[in-house]
């Protein structure tokens, strides 16, 4: 959001400051989840998680790869980044449904997630206007914490409001409660950004 909103003179540093937090962030991400992905196992009770999860950790840096679909964004070039984000979806699916007929079951997912994850990435780069280049300025971070910070904690909070219910239907009524209460709540987001 702070990226979108600037307007410095030279938009390719600005772009490669913002695309350099984005990786420092998404590598933390990385190894917060790696490190967290065991406690998650054990507080939902549930071992089976873990591998996935920490399989999961992969597609966490395409994130910071997807960062020029940003400059078409800020450019209000919507149908460009639309089409260009379309590589995520369509591989995701292409790939789950492939592999669940194979038999892989719940890994389908898994990988299909990461390779979506990393299709929207390659994409993204490859039509990236400006060179990925790893930039940092003193005093940027702050800038950009002080900005984007309040974003994030409200994102935090969300995550921690939803961790009760799902915690608890998880122990009384199962993993196939929180799949449901899941679909449920992508159904909720999706219809009130529609609306």
């Amino acid at each position: 959001d702070k990226y979108i909103q600037q307007d410095a003179g030279d938009q390719e540093n600005a772009f490669q400051l913002a695309f350099t937090l984005q990786l420092i962030l998404s590598g933390l991400f990385t190894v917060l989840m790696l490190v967290t992905m065991p406690i998650w196992a054990f507080a939902f009770g549930t071992r089976e998680i873990l591998l996935p999860g920490l399989a999961l950790a992969a597609a966490m840096p395409a994130a910071a790869f997807q960062a020029p679909l940003w400059t078409f964004y800020r450019r209000l070039d919507y149908l460009r980044q639309r089409r260009l984000q379309m590589a995520d979806p369509l591989v995701s699916i292409v790939v789950t449904l492939g592999l669940a007929a194979a038999g892989l079951g719940y890994w389908s997912f898994v990988i299909g997630t990461i390779c979506g994850a990393w299709a929207a990435a390659l994409v993204a780069v490859r039509a990236s206007p400006y060179r990925l280049r790893i930039t940092y300025q003193r005093g940027i971070a702050r800038e950009y914490a002080s900005f984007s910070g309040p974003l994030l904690f409200q994102g935090a909070c969300a995550a921690v409001i939803s961790l009760g219910p799902v915690m608890v239907a998880q122990r009384t009524l199962g993993t196939a409660a929180v799949g449901a209460m899941a679909i449920a709540n992508n159904i909720s987001v999706y219809a009130n950004r529609v609306d």
